[in-house]
């Protein structure tokens, strides 16, 4: 008990420091929801151009027939869909069978084109990428992936609103399709981590270095994609997405991200296996990271586990210790005090669940009930890619080397 009361500097300033970044975190995510632009009809487009759509797929057999469709329904009649299947795919694995159909059954709409064997040094989604542009003939490229779903007005929005702010790039954030249970613990958290990191505000700011596109939905400019080097220029990035932004930022190239929520949705789905490698590949998403490869991983770690489980270990205990007799006034009020700050940074974790769950997930806000189970699992993971794996990790099958430059 003694201990207790000569770390209670130190406990008072933990607990300060866990309010102190949920209070930043929750008030940038309101900010990012009020003032950030959404995908919407600004008037009807006198220029319709062609567009090529640069689909890339590997074993994704749940998904791929959902995405095919959406995109076949578009109200935009000026496209064609380039699907790029990847050589090195399972063979149990129905995908290029699935998309064999679809280019039979729409031929003047679909492509598809068997990616040549993955060249060393390339990722895979990146060789891919690349492949369907070698195959493109449009000014226009619309890069998606697979897990997508479309709404039929989409690509009509955004060539309307593209071609409207007479823009290089135009991205669209996506409402995350949580389909297990995992995803729908951890995304409430992940995703206002992304909120606060590559918040539309900051991307579409020419004054800030902050750059992000969504793999799932960008359109640019053939122009601008070959200034920038093609995804030739970043095959071996992981974080392909993110690295293509930060070019497209110091190249002043006109990149704006909307809100679209209501017209695209990336599905999630899969085991806790999934989901932990998923996690791992996100870790680039904490707001707090430093760049010194010595300590930055160390800050990264100790921040995940203040934020995410220190207020819940230490709520028990404090409860405990309360409880206890014989105990001077001045315990009981420094106690108190750091009981209340505790219990506040929880109510912040929670109602960020509910915020997230709602507004941002579309789930049930329900899932704030299990939001110390899902932190637990998040800093967990966070922390073992940040100490152990560093710069590796694993995704659907293959292993890769990140930049860790790029996880800041």
């Amino acid at each position: 008990m003694e201990v207790i009361y000569v770390k209670m500097p130190l406990l008072l300033l933990s607990t300060s420091l866990s309010l102190l970044i949920w209070t930043v975190f929750i008030t940038r995510l309101l900010r990012s929801f009020t003032k950030s632009p959404k995908l919407k009809s600004i008037a009807a487009a006198k220029d319709t151009p062609r567009v090529n759509v640069i689909l890339p797929v590997r074993d994704d057999e749940e998904h791929i027939g959902r995405c095919l469709d959406g995109l076949l329904k578009q109200n935009y009649h000026n496209y064609s869909i380039i699907v790029i299947c990847d050589s090195d795919s399972d063979k149990q694995d129905k995908t290029i069978e699935i998309v064999s159909k679809y280019s039979k059954r729409y031929p003047k709409k679909i492509s598809m084109v068997m990616a040549d064997p993955k060249p060393d040094g390339w990722v895979g989604k990146n060789w891919a990428c690349y492949s369907g542009y070698l195959k493109s003939d449009c000014d226009i490229l619309l890069f998606t992936d697979s897990d997508t779903l479309h709404s039929e007005d989409i690509i009509t929005l955004a060539i309307g609103y593209f071609l409207a702010n007479k823009l290089d790039v135009l991205t669209v954030r996506p409402r995350l399709l949580c389909e297990d249970i995992w995803s729908k613990m951890i995304y409430p958290i992940l995703w206002t981590y992304h909120h606060v990191k590559y918040s539309a505000i900051l991307v579409n700011d020419p004054n800030k270095m902050t750059g992000s596109v969504f793999g799932c939905f960008f359109i640019i400019t053939r122009k601008s994609y070959e200034k920038l080097g093609t995804h030739k220029e970043i095959k071996g990035e992981v974080l392909e997405d993110i690295v293509l932004g930060e070019k497209i930022k110091k190249a002043k190239i006109a990149l704006r991200m909307v809100h679209g929520e209501y017209h695209l949705q990336q599905a999630l789905s899969g085991s806790f296996r999934t989901a932990w490698q998923r996690l791992s590949r996100s870790d680039n998403m904490f707001p707090i990271q430093m760049e010194n490869a010595k300590y930055g991983p160390i800050v990264s770690s100790l921040s995940v586990f203040l934020s995410l489980i220190f207020p819940f270990a230490l709520l028990p205990v404090l409860m405990g210790i309360i409880q206890t007799e014989n105990l001077s006034d001045v315990a009981i009020n420094s106690l108190l005090i750091l009981f209340v700050i505790d219990l506040v940074v929880i109510i912040l974790v929670s109602v960020v669940y509910v915020i997230r769950s709602k507004f941002g997930l579309f789930q049930s806000p329900l899932y704030a009930l299990v939001s110390f189970l899902g932190a637990i699992v998040i800093a967990v993971d966070l922390m073992y890619a940040f100490l152990v794996e560093k710069e590796k990790i694993k995704w659907r099958g293959r292993e890769y080397v990140v930049n860790r430059k790029n996880f800041r």
